[in-house]
């Protein structure tokens, strides 16, 4: 945010006047009406609440502002799952303004305010990390290809079988140039209707035998797949929910 922006913000009193600055600052104004514009505005709406209720500055505003921007769309980049990635980066951008190393970084927070902003970022925006990545990133859409075992058997079979009625039915239509016709249409028996329609059916019921099969396998594995990533996720969260718990039991132990 500019210096500008922040004025604007800081003459903005009421809920809904700081809702409408914020959707003039960040251009949101003409995608009102879309459900992922309300949620981003919610986002940063409630990013600002946060700081004014810790009392921080318009410098302080400003960073955490855009901590938060940014990891949004570090997140959202991508529909793959990116929880450990994203949180490194906001690791990274907010010990960036907590420790005085120019020209790399710069102490614009002290420890307690560093605390106070990875526990508000970690119970807001990473616990519902899976449902910003469903709202802002596109749908991955799966095609399947399937390849047939036996199919290729099957036609060979066929083609050589039409083959050796060609090869009988010249043979036939030779002896029908040198013998009596009433002999030569007793020799070329006619194929039945019934024959030629149970193959058919022979082969749809293979075919869909094998496409089952193979769309339980598909839904299985994905299945399995999204269970393994909650766990993990869940995994990550209870880390750092207990690394949170246990420095500040430690700063408590510390201060008395």
């Amino acid at each position: 945010l500019t210096v500008n922006n922040m004025d604007l913000l800081e003459q903005a009193v009421t809920a809904h006047q700081l809702r409408e600055t914020l959707s003039d600052v960040l251009g949101l104004r003409q995608h009102m009406d879309e459900e992922r514009t309300q949620v981003e505005l919610d986002l940063y709406f409630y990013t600002v609440q946060f700081a004014r209720e810790h009392n921080f500055n318009k410098e302080q505003t400003s960073v955490l502002f855009t901590i938060v921007k940014r990891t949004h769309e570090v997140c959202t980049e991508t529909p793959l799952g990116n929880l450990e990635q994203c949180f490194s980066y906001f690791r990274e951008l907010v010990l960036c303004h907590a420790v005085r190393r120019p020209p790399f970084s710069i102490d614009l927070f002290n420890a307690e305010e560093v605390k106070l902003i990875m526990d508000y970022v970690v119970n807001t925006y990473f616990r519902h990390y899976k449902l910003y990545k469903y709202v802002f990133t596109p749908t991955v859409r799966l095609d399947l290809s399937i390849s047939y075992t036996g199919l290729d058997e099957i036609k060979a079979d066929a083609n050589e079988g039409g083959d050796n009625e060609g090869d009988k039915v010249s043979q036939d239509t030779g002896c029908m140039e040198q013998g009596p016709p009433a002999v030569i249409a007793n020799e070329v028996p006619e194929q039945p209707a019934s024959s030629v329609e149970e193959e058919k059916t022979d082969l749809k019921s293979y075919i869909q035998r094998e496409l089952s099969a193979q769309l339980s396998h598909v839904h299985a594995t994905i299945a399995e797949q999204m269970k393994q990533s909650e766990q993990q996720l869940a995994e990550r969260l209870a880390s750092i929910e207990g690394r949170n718990s246990s420095g500040k039991n430690s700063s408590k132990s510390n201060r008395k």
